[in-house]
């Protein structure tokens, strides 16, 4: 049985070929292209059937995670990791209250770096609403931060995050483990590698990344790992984290 078709060629070179083929065996074009198509066919079955498998292997490693169960299984084999983990984050980790603020603070150095004066108070107001809330955490994140020398004073525009919970299952958000990287290093390089432009390493073995804010150029990015292999340091850190992405160090 026969089934007529169409199609279009987008190489004029093809055709040719096929056409001066068709003039030396004395044969059709339908016939040719028929008998073109019959010799692809069964290795595009393979491929189909490969790609499948590769779908299925790559559904169950997200399902059942590198090892014997150690995520449990996912609502939807779609999901990544990342994906899963985000919404854990949104859903499970960070409070739905955030706050906008603008401050300044009393700056006797020259340098840009964040004086005594200025932390202490931050970490004042990121203990008081983490208390008042019943968070485990507070972070402040500066979004625009100046330094005025002749008046003293340094300040700008921060949001604070509030994390009600670090733990998830057997999951460990590791926030004093964070890693401040360029978006665009990210974009092109992916994260693993572009904490390694950066020079950046964490303590543990990382389950995956989370971008949980980003402001100007930079994504501040949350580390997940087991919980049994959380740092102490992180474990018993302050409930105050101040981050400010426009000084190194900071």
């Amino acid at each position: 049985m026969t089934n007529k078709i169409t199609f279009t060629s987008n190489r004029m070179t093809t055709i040719k070929v096929i056409d001066d083929y068709c003039k030396t065996k004395g044969l059709s074009r339908s016939k040719v292209i028929s008998s073109l198509l019959n010799i692809t066919t069964p290795v595009l079955k393979q491929v189909t059937n490969h790609y499948k498998d590769i779908e299925s292997i790559e559904s169950f490693l997200v399902k059942t995670c590198l090892d014997s169960g150690h995520i449990k299984e996912l609502d939807n084999s779609t999901l990544t990791i990342e994906e899963h983990f985000m919404s854990i984050w949104k859903n499970n980790i960070k409070h739905e209250r955030e706050f906008i603020n603008s401050e300044v603070y009393q700056h006797k150095s020259s340098s840009q770096h964040m004086g005594r004066t200025e932390r202490e108070s931050i970490r004042e107001m990121l203990l008081l609403l983490s208390g008042k809330l019943n968070a485990k955490k507070a972070i402040f994140i500066y979004t625009d931060r100046r330094v005025n020398n002749d008046y003293l004073l340094a300040g700008g525009i921060s949001n604070t995050l509030i994390i009600k919970e670090t733990t998830y299952d057997d999951y460990f958000f590791d926030f004093h483990q964070l890693a401040i990287l360029p978006i665009f290093d990210l974009i092109l390089l992916g994260t693993e590698k572009a904490l390694m432009r950066n020079k950046l390493t964490i303590k543990s073995p990382c389950v995956c990344w989370l971008p949980i804010y980003h402001t100007n150029d930079k994504a501040i990015m949350l580390p997940v790992i087991k919980r049994d292999d959380a740092p102490n340091s992180s474990l018993t850190g302050s409930n105050a984290i101040i981050i400010n992405p426009f000084s190194k160090g900071q």
